[in-house]
């Protein structure tokens, strides 16, 4: 199972998000692991199941548009999480 999320960071904390799922953290450590607490919360259901997490920063509503061309991604960041 795979799940796609935005990556934020509002200046304090760094923000997963996708529709009504929101998860943030002060630091991408502490991000996960409410990550991985709020999945097991939502889909404990699914319990031995693995889930790939793919977070992709929102690069485009962060940087000027003409800077892409440099350089057209920021962060992308991938977890495994087994509930």
């Amino acid at each position: 199972m795979k799940l796609n999320l935005m990556l934020v960071h509002d200046g304090e904390r760094w923000i997963a998000k996708n529709g009504d799922f929101f998860v943030a953290g002060k630091t991408l450590e502490e991000l996960d692991e409410n990550l991985k607490t709020e999945l097991k919360k939502r889909m404990g259901d699914l319990r031995g199941k693995k889930i790939e997490v793919r977070m992709e920063y929102d690069y485009r509503g962060t940087f000027p548009s003409w800077i892409t061309q440099y350089h057209p991604y920021y962060l992308h960041r991938v977890i495994h999480v087994e509930l």
